[in-house]
């Protein structure tokens, strides 16, 4: 399925240098992931949204549970991996496999064409994947873990725990009085309930959680999202890692 021609110079294949570097990055991310019990929603622990579908109808998108497949599979737990989602096991053995190549074939100067079999097999690989995920989006009520009733909830309980470094505290009081100032205004501002709940004893961290009810998702990430960003623009404190979740009732 693939042809393999000489080259004179490894500037010529830097689409393949980037091809191995790619995975070998999204490798080291997920090392440090954890994947998420539910099936889907890992990437929230790079501080990106949930999923829209979820968030919409309540349902999953083809794509979702991907990320949680991929880090399960960078943690060698291969049933995680296949239960996240049944194409994340052998796309992401896939990718392994023409990162490793390309990688390869980049340091001996030979250039990876694909041939016409290639390109019909993605394009076969492109339409089951889109059809197993339309079909799971119409034939699932909700998604698994979820009441039912699909996109209507009478209560959305939005969450967040963020992990703080302080570096100008150089002590237990100092950390109290910036930790209570930032509290206080996000309860203020956002009518949020906010408390530390983690790090208590450590003057130079912090661990904090946030929730906000509403009848609405979306309202509901727009608020997370700004208790995020009020605290990125502080200059006190400075966000080390952070996870948000939605609940549904």
């Amino acid at each position: 399925m693939v042809r393999l021609e000489p080259e004179s110079s490894r500037s010529s294949l830097l689409s393949q240098l980037f091809w191995f570097l790619l995975w070998a990055a999204a490798v080291a991310v997920a090392l440090f992931l954890q994947p998420d019990p539910r099936g889907h929603g890992t990437h929230t622990q790079l501080g990106l949204p949930p999923c829209p579908s979820m968030l919409l109808f309540a349902k999953p998108c083809p794509g979702c549970g991907m990320t949680t497949s991929f880090v399960a599979m960078t943690h060698l737990d291969f049933a995680a991996a296949w239960q996240a989602h049944p194409f994340g096991p052998p796309l992401a053995l896939g990718w392994t496999g023409t990162a490793l190549l390309a990688g390869w074939c980049w340091w001996m100067r030979l250039r990876l064409r694909l041939t016409r079999a290639a390109d019909y097999a993605a394009v076969a690989l492109a339409l089951l994947f889109f059809g197993f995920g339309i079909a799971r989006f119409a034939l699932a009520p909700n998604h698994p873990g979820g009441p039912p009733g699909g996109a209507r909830r009478a209560v959305i309980v939005g969450v967040l725990l963020v992990s703080l470094r302080l570096d100008g505290c150089r002590s237990l009081k100092d950390k109290r009085r910036v930790i209570r100032s930032l509290l206080e205004r996000i309860r203020r501002e956002f009518s949020a309930c906010a408390a530390e709940v983690a790090d208590q004893e450590l003057w130079g961290n912090a661990t904090i959680g946030l929730s906000c009810v509403t009848n609405d998702a979306i309202h509901a990430e727009s608020i997370l999202q700004h208790i995020v960003d009020l605290i990125d623009a502080r200059a006190d404190v400075s966000i080390d890692g952070m996870h948000r979740d939605l609940l549904r009732y």
